[in-house]
């Protein structure tokens, strides 16, 4: 069957991720993991009973992940000088740094010679859009170039950053809102505010919870054994995102949350950050840093930076940080050599890669030798979204971890441990007690994925109100760890799971399929039917009970005084033969996403006021399962079960429901016909536009499609409006024991216009004008049009 546009079954502004195994290398004899897998071409993320899922961590690395570090023009060149060569060094950055910068963001870079450059105190790269370059990071200083500290200078060698209050706690005056939605899931990217009109698309913004007492009991106030126990307002869980849309009173942001934030337990607001003294567009290249002296804490500090990379680098001697990442967002470090940290193996050394407040930063292909915690979080709950990819930890003399205070959303990918000499755990995700005072609960939402710990130890344990996972992973791997508490999430122990990387799994997944706006092809407008009958039924004390007039639509498992099904019926006569058509499911409230559905045909007649959980019909097996949309629409394709429906002359007869158990938040409420029609279920399927574009020709007058000038060329023009349905939002008030919601709605409609194109090859004869919805013409016109906009499933960014 032709169809000249085809989806696959998204989910609206769900976390974007992507079909790695189908473009990423698959390893051989890899397994499925249960909590993230491939699914109708897509990576899904399932929640468990407790609504926690494993989040995108695609967003980490430079502007977001995804993007192609730059090639950055020389703008001053320097060969090393006799004695100090701080000021030196410091005297060509700052140069460059009065350069105009271009579209980018870039004034140029700074390239070093090979040799030996001794400074006694810090280079700082403190301007936006300076490059620092060397010839190579070996330690031949014949060919390579060397920064080698000297003195008693405790700074880092090589600051890249700026100055000001540490951990974007600057605020723009009168831009707090507080955050109304009852609960944010674990991964989500939308929330509800009370006053969006503060805001607009492009502003960076923090997103606060505080650490109130309420939250703090949730969390056995850390867990910290025999130290004093988490303090009030000690602990905020702190997000610095930027604003993609807004919706009404919707806000998305461009990536997810690393935490739940349940209004029950803390008010979270968001505020617009005030950006002063914060770098961006900052890099270093091919450089070695060496310390001759005993004194310095880091080889190089990312420091009130953001944008930025580190690439090929080998750092050692330091004490304490290798790479020192602190009010840093969206940094890349890729291989980059952190060896032979200096001083004894005590607390507070010994970190050589480490975020200390860093949050959606990138660690790739790392190197880290002789160290204490050679891959670690170590700013509490202002860190999160960070990636270890395929870093190597050689010799490691601790583990590497979420250190302390509930760090969140690491991702272990891909980790080995080398030449083990320590017989304790070497990677951990879990509670520290009472270490370093007061450690507890170190990290939540965290993954360790197919890392190979040379047969050592790997501790996953499951913090209050949250959870850890080890998937895929080889070595000892428990919940045994220095404090007893339950385990965390452990799969697949000695066998690697598909996709050999999870970040770039979810990277290439959200880069293949960005969120779906709902418009037509070019060229093409949607057609809509309503349903004829939808009503959904309730399991229980309710089994006898209608609720085909209800304003709602409500699906759900679990105890059965709370499950429900939802039916739904379409009469499909008039969609064309071989159009695309989508079944469209609006939420008026969705518990929490990760919720696995199924979709499946009804063969059996039943009637809107009259079915009910006793007499329901029996169901085909579903062809389809979907994740549902966190907000806006969510669609499934059905276009060959309309193609049955007509085949057989019959309706088409739908069942949906949740496919486990999800808990007491694992619910969706869909907007039925009986209440707002903008919000009701609906099958959309694409005809062609009326004022679809028109193709001038000078080939034969036969030719409908391109033709071909005599000297090869084709030649066409075309112009025409496409309306397109803007995303929505809805807010929905509890549920109640009656089975019914108090509900409210909201919804925002734009238009785009703009110029379309299109072409077509073959003798039609066709000349596409408003009759052009006849099911004839549309039979003809597929064949044309496949060829420009066939199986459109994905769309490259």
């Amino acid at each position: 069957m032709l169809r000249p546009f085809r989806r696959s079954v998204v989910g609206r502004f769900q976390p974007a991720v992507f079909t790695a195994a189908m473009v990423l290398p698959s390893l051989a004899g890899a397994a499925e993991s249960e909590r993230v897998y491939l699914e109708n071409g897509r990576l899904q993320s399932e929640a468990d009973d407790a609504t926690n899922r494993i989040p995108d961590f695609s967003h980490a690395g430079y502007r977001g992940g995804g993007v192609a570090l730059p090639s950055i023009a020389e703008a001053i060149a320097i060969d090393p000088v006799p004695g100090d060569n701080t000021v030196h060094i410091q005297d060509a950055i700052d140069a460059v740094a009065q350069m105009p910068a271009d579209v980018d963001g870039y004034r140029g870079a700074v390239v070093l010679g090979p040799g030996v450059y001794e400074i006694a105190g810090s280079v700082r790269l403190n301007a936006d859009g300076v490059v620092l370059r060397g010839a190579g990071d070996g330690s031949d200083p014949a060919e390579n170039t060397i920064i080698r500290r000297t003195g008693n200078e405790e700074d880092p060698v090589v600051i890249v950053g700026g100055s000001g209050n540490g951990r974007w706690k600057n605020e723009l005056p009168d831009t707090r809102s507080d955050i109304v939605s009852s609960f944010v899931q674990v991964g989500s990217k939308a929330f509800e505010v009370a006053e969006p009109q503060k805001y607009s698309v492009g502003d960076n913004i923090i997103v606060y919870h505080p650490c109130t007492d309420a939250w703090l009991e949730t969390k056995d106030y850390g867990a910290t054994a025999s130290e004093p126990p988490w303090s009030e307002g000690s602990y905020p869980l702190v997000f610095n995102r930027v604003i993609t849309a807004i919706d009404g009173s919707m806000v998305h942001i461009d990536a997810p949350v690393f935490d739940h934030l349940d209004r029950d337990l803390s008010q979270s607001y968001i505020y617009k950050l005030d950006r002063t003294g914060l770098v961006a567009n900052v890099g270093l290249e091919h450089l070695r840093v060496e310390i001759a002296s005993d004194v310095v804490m880091h080889a190089v500090s990312f420091d009130h930076a953001e944008d930025g990379f580190a690439v090929d680098l080998t750092v050692r001697d330091f004490l304490l940080g290798g790479i020192h990442m602190t009010t840093a967002k969206h940094l890349t470090i890729r291989n980059v050599r952190a060896i032979d940290p200096k001083g004894p193996t005590i607390g507070g050394r010994k970190y050589n890669f480490m975020a200390a407040s860093a949050q959606l930063v990138l660690v790739e292909d790392g190197f880290a030798r002789g160290g204490r915690h050679s891959f670690a979080s170590n700013g509490t709950s202002w860190d999160s979204g960070v990636v270890f990819l395929r870093g190597v930890a050689d010799g490691s003399l601790s583990p590497s971890e979420g250190h302390h205070r509930w760090s969140m959303g690491l991702l272990y990918d891909g980790h080995v441990e080398t030449n083990v000499v320590y017989d304790g755990t070497l990677l951990g995700l879990y509670n520290r007690g009472d270490y370093g005072s007061g450690h507890g609960w170190a990290t939540a939402h965290s993954v360790a994925w197919n890392c190979d710990l040379a047969g050592g130890k790997g501790v996953i344990q499951q913090p209050p109100g949250a959870q850890n996972h080890a998937i895929g992973c080889s070595g000892q791997i428990s919940g045994n760890g220095p404090f007893d508490h339950p385990t965390g999430y452990i799969e697949s122990v000695g066998q690697a799971v598909d996709p050999v990387s999870l970040y770039e799994g979810q990277l290439q997944d959200r880069l293949d399929n960005p969120p779906d706006d709902g418009s037509p092809p070019p060229g093409f407008m949607w057609e809509s039917l309503q349903p004829t009958a939808d009503a959904f039924v309730r399991a229980g004390m309710y089994e006898q009970g209608n609720f085909g007039s209800d304003p709602v639509l409500m699906v759900k498992t679990g105890n059965p005084e709370f499950t429900r099904e939802v039916y739904l019926q379409f009469d499909v006569g008039e969609v064309p033969a071989g159009a695309t058509a989508e079944l469209r499911l609006r939420q008026d409230r969705l518990g929490v996403g990760g919720m696995r559905y199924a979709i499946a045909t009804v063969s059996e007649q039943w009637d809107e006021q009259s079915i009910n959980y006793a007499n329901r019909p029996e169901s085909d097996p579903p062809w389809v399962h979907f994740f549902p949309a966190q907000t806006g629409f969510s669609a499934v394709d059905v276009s060959d079960q309309i193609t049955a429906a007509n085949n057989a002359n019959t309706p088409l007869s739908l069942k949906v429901w949740a496919t486990a158990d999800y808990g007491g938040a694992g619910f969706a409420i869909f907007g039925a016909r009986e209440g707002d029609a903008e919000f009701a279920p609906k099958i959309v399927y694409a005809v062609p536009d009326p004022e679809m574009p028109t193709t001038s020709t000078t080939g034969d007058t036969g030719d409908s499609g391109d033709s071909e000038d005599t000297d090869g060329s084709t030649t066409e023009s075309s112009t025409g409006e496409v309306t397109t349905a803007g995303p929505e939002s809805t807010t929905g008030g509890p549920e109640t024991s009656a089975g019914t919601t108090q509900a409210s709605s909201t919804a925002t409609t734009t238009a785009t216009d703009g110029a379309s194109t299109g072409s077509e090859d073959g003798d039609s004869g066709c000349a596409c004008r408003a009759d052009s919805k006849k099911r004839g013409l549309w039979q003809v016109l597929a064949v044309f049009l496949v060829a420009g906009f066939g199986r459109r499933t994905t769309r490259k960014s």
